[in-house]
């Protein structure tokens, strides 16, 4: 089993929160403007889409676009050989514990936009968490390649997950 080691530092991103009013200016957590910030994350997770696990500057930019950044600095390593593909992300100082966190929407973010990746494990220290693609199909209510797929459904899904 080969495992491609990739470093990233602490990855701080901001998403606008805010609508755009009709002199142009932004108003802060209107309904317009988190809608209009979900669009634009789907739209970046599209563009970053792949379909290998392998292809490590577009899993590089989704693994940041996927929401594991804020939890602190980690790393990630690959799967690459054989069947599980798997991302490995491996917290290195977490702003909170692994086990107070719900990795389920960068996970299946990951899983969606990744075409042959199988698996996501988060891991830190003794602590490891893990989703499947057949797990998130489950909870999705529809396959989680789906997200990949059509931008709509990536659209949708995403907006779903920002409060």
């Amino acid at each position: 089993m080969v495992k491609h080691a990739l470093a990233t530092g602490l990855l701080v991103g901001a998403l606008g929160l805010g609508g755009c009013t009709a002199d142009g200016s932004i108003e802060v957590g209107s309904a317009a403007g988190a809608a209009q910030g979900a669009s634009a994350r789907a739209d970046a997770l599209w563009s970053d889409r792949t379909e290998w696990i392998g292809d490590n500057s577009k899993v590089i930019g989704l693994v940041r676009r996927a929401g594991f950044g804020p939890v602190g600095s980690y790393t990630i390593a690959l799967v690459t050989e054989a069947k599980p593909y798997q991302l490995i992300v491996n917290l290195d100082a977490p702003v909170k514990p692994a086990d107070a966190t719900d990795f389920t929407t960068p996970g299946t973010i990951m899983l969606g936009t990744v075409a042959n990746l199988d698996e996501v494990h988060v891991v830190e220290g003794d602590e490891r968490w893990t989703l499947t693609k057949a797990e998130a199909s489950k909870d999705l209510g529809y396959d989680v390649k789906l997200l990949g797929k059509d931008l709509s459904t990536l659209r949708r899904y995403v907006a779903s997950t920002e409060d």
